[in-house]
């Protein structure tokens, strides 16, 4: 029997166990490797208040594969008003559904002759060795096993300026049912941050009638766009086989995706000063969401068209590029693809929007530093100016690519095997998320989610998730498949059957 390992118990160890249970024919063992007290709700979807929300629709967050309307007939069956207009859902009534979808899935797999094992421990450290890896605990634990997948979270939340311990700075927002409660009404409230989890901060301080003011500070000062419509067709350029048709003999490069990106634009009448408008990212925070709002009331399809263009190049073309190409384009552009690719719900760009036009809420981009406050709080330094805030809420992403922080399993990983990415994470085979051992050998090793996000552009978010997690599931099968040929069978006496 086959010894599978999946080190990480969140989203992503969700998926995948969801993905070997569908692919993998044939029972092994299945042990699961996680300190953490709750399994498979990550830290998005631990229980929360009812307004805190997802961002993706229920009609495509199923984790069960070949099933896409999963999720939202589990919460249907749930009664009415648990998903709004748009289809969304509590982030902690989803991680109930996760919880008890993959409860059953192991249910199944225990019937099918598998075997179950939990360990309640971190992992310390990965050591690869031929086509196996040795998987060390915290506790000095260590097996080995035929296939692991890294697909653990981020160590630590970030905290680029040093705020550990520092009275007001909230590292950790979720659940924000705990964190806002302890907030005054009136305080000043900064966010450090403007993305998805910024705007999820703002709209629980709204809901739960806050009256101060908010601040958004980051470098660059990007919202995520608003929410549209979907695009009218499939996309007609930016194929996958023309894609590979393109890197066929020799690398894919930027010059090359633009060209294709442009005819994917032409094609749906899209006039080439929307792609240069939306990734200058000149206009002001507000005066660009006003617009992206007003273009969708209008009927306008060209974000949708772009948004889907750059959802295609980020799923299948980033990893088709040289490493210097992703780094390059990362740099450039990585705000603007993040803000249109992680759109937010068309209602939080409205109350953004209302919230912006009232002086209630400003963004601050150019942001330098934060210091403690004189008088207590912290002081956010953006671009020379000074903003003092009452308590200081941390919505930085910890999975974006460029991030260097690497926990100790990813670093020592990354020393041992030379698997390092310039932008984070660990170098990955792009059609199974093998991470290559020493001088690029064979190995038993796969990467799912956070180790993977500067190899796989969207690394995280249920849809890319589930694709990613059936590519390393296929690897897995195939392997299990190839051992049971190669194990020697026993013979047979004369006259006997086998």
């Amino acid at each position: 029997m086959r010894r599978i390992a999946v080190v990480g118990a969140g989203v992503a160890g969700a998926c995948l166990v969801e993905q070997l249970a569908a692919r993998v024919a044939r029972p092994c063992e299945l042990t699961v490797v996680d300190g953490a007290p709750v399994l498979w709700r990550g830290r998005a979807y631990q229980p929360d208040d009812a307004d805190v929300i997802t961002n993706i629709a229920a009609a495509h967050m199923s984790v069960r594969p070949g099933d896409p309307s999963h999720a939202e007939r589990w919460l249907r069956a749930r009664g009415p008003g648990v998903l709004d207009a748009s289809g969304l859902t509590s982030r902690a009534l989803y991680g109930v559904y996760l919880a008890e979808t993959l409860s059953l899935t192991a249910g199944r797999l225990v019937d099918a002759g598998w075997r179950l094992r939990v360990v309640r421990e971190y992992a310390r450290g990965l050591e690869p060795a031929g086509e196996s890896v040795r998987v060390v605990t915290a506790g000095g634990r260590g097996e080995r096993f035929d296939h692991v997948v890294l697909c653990a979270g981020p160590a630590a939340p970030p905290d680029p300026y040093g705020l550990a311990g520092v009275p007001g700075w909230v590292a950790v927002p979720f659940p924000l049912a705990r964190t806002l409660a302890a907030v005054p009404a009136d305080a000043h409230v900064g966010v450090l941050g403007s993305g998805l989890t910024a705007v999820d901060i703002v709209a629980g301080l709204v809901a739960r009638g806050h009256r101060g003011p908010i601040a958004l500070a980051s470098r660059g000062g990007v919202l995520p766009s608003a929410g549209a419509a979907p695009a009218p067709h499939p996309p007609r350029h930016l194929t996958l086989p023309r894609l590979e048709s393109l890197a066929a003999g020799r690398p894919l490069t930027a010059s090359g995706l633009r060209t294709l990106l442009r005819a994917e634009l032409r094609s749906a009448g899209v006039g080439e000063e929307v792609f240069h408008r939306e990734l200058a990212l000149t206009e002001p925070p507000v005066d660009r969401l006003r617009r992206q709002l007003a273009d969708a009331a209008g009927g306008g399809v060209a974000l949708a068209v772009l948004r889907q263009a750059l959802h295609r190049f980020a799923g299948q073309a980033w990893n088709l590029l040289p490493e210097a190409e992703q780094t390059a384009l990362w740099r450039c552009h990585g705000r603007a693809v993040t803000s249109l690719c992680c759109p937010m719900p068309r209602h939080r760009a409205e109350l953004m929007l209302r919230l912006l036009t009232s002086g209630r809420l400003t963004v601050l981009a150019g942001l330098s530093a934060v210091e403690p406050g004189r008088r207590g709080g912290l002081d956010l330094i953006a671009r020379g100016a000074t903003c003092p805030v009452d308590v200081l809420f941390n919505a930085l992403n910890p999975g974006a690519p460029g991030d260097g922080r690497a926990g100790p399993v990813e670093a020592t990983l990354a020393a041992r095997c030379g698997a390092a990415h310039p932008l984070g994470g660990l170098r990955t085979d792009r059609r199974t998320h093998r991470v290559p051992g020493v001088g690029g050998a064979h190995t038993g090793l796969h990467a799912l989610g956070h180790p993977t996000r500067g190899a796989v552009l969207f690394h995280f978010g249920l849809p890319s998730l589930v694709h990613q997690s059936g590519l390393v599931a296929r690897a897995v099968a195939a392997g299990v498949v190839s051992a049971e040929a190669r194990r020697p069978r026993r013979a047979t006496r004369p006259g006997t059957t086998g």
